[in-house]
């Protein structure tokens, strides 16, 4: 797999140290091929007493880190508000000299209450060219790591090699070793053959890294829940599934795509701040 791009992960969270997800889905991105900082979200004033909370909790996540062998670069932010953080952590300096280029938020399957800071934090990143990825968790935590669904639509073709490219870098993970990677491409049934073909000139090209056998081709009507309920029959039982999502449609909606896909238990949804090109 080669690509001109490496991907330099921010990472926020206010939950860092009672859910996991978020710190594993980092490390594994870092392990060999990117690069992340973590930051653990505290809200409020900049006070003696924050700044307290804030050491104990930086305390405990590099000890989290040494545990787990992460090569991940980890921090506090004390801010007003969520939005506020990300405004702030968007400007700070890449490790090892790479400039950041990418921002991990998450919340839990069972919070959803949470997309609307996620929105806002996402205009941020957006704003200056960020590629932006949504962890959404849950119980299962990312089960035995033995499969991912990628879900490609036409809309994602920006999206695709971020996406592919996240897919690869895990599986390059010790823990993801034996994992395997299926694509499924979602088109709507009146524009499949077009559809069809563009995938399969794109890779015949090149320009999305999968061989055609891991490939399957899947028609649906068009709609969000023709799409959703396309994902939950085919995906259910996958440890991750990854799909697409524009920062536009998302505000539009109020983030209702991130309430979807219910049988789903962990999915990442990805917007790729430019095109990725990957060769193999």
């Amino acid at each position: 797999m080669e690509t001109g791009w490496r991907p330099a992960f921010l990472a926020i969270s206010k939950d860092s140290l009672i859910r996991l997800a978020p710190y594993d889905f980092l490390r594994w991105i870092s392990h060999y091929y990117g690069f992340g900082t973590f930051f653990h979200f505290i809200k409020g004033p900049l006070n003696e007493e924050n700044q307290k909370t804030a050491k104990k909790a930086l305390e405990l996540l590099v000890k989290q880190g040494v545990n787990s062998e992460a090569g991940v670069y980890a921090d506090t932010i004390i801010s007003p508000s969520f939005k506020t953080a990300v405004a702030q952590i968007i400007q700070t300096p890449g490790i090892f000299g790479l400039e950041n280029n990418s921002v991990l938020f998450e919340f839990s399957k069972d919070e959803p209450e949470a997309i609307a800071e996620i929105i806002d934090g996402g205009r941020f990143a957006a704003t200056l060219g960020f590629s932006i990825c949504v962890l959404r968790s849950s119980e299962r935590h990312f089960g035995y790591k033995k499969n991912i669904h990628i879900w490609l639509t036409p809309g994602d073709y920006k999206n695709a090699g971020l996406m592919i490219l996240i897919a690869y870098i895990l599986m390059g993970h010790p823990e993801w070793k034996k994992c395997e990677i299926e694509l499924f491409a979602a088109f709507h049934k009146e524009d499949m053959n077009r559809q069809v073909a563009k995938l399969n000139q794109l890779i015949e090209k090149g320009r999305i890294p999968i061989s055609l056998k891991n490939v399957q081709k899947v028609p649906f009507k068009k709609g969000i829940r023709a799409f959703e309920n396309l994902v939950s029959e085919n995906s259910e039982n996958a440890d991750l599934v990854i799909t697409g999502f524009s920062q536009n449609k998302l505000e539009e909606q109020q983030g209702e795509f991130f309430k979807g896909f219910q049988k789903i238990k962990d999915i990442l949804f990805v917007r790729a701040g430019h095109r990725i090109v990957i060769t193999e």
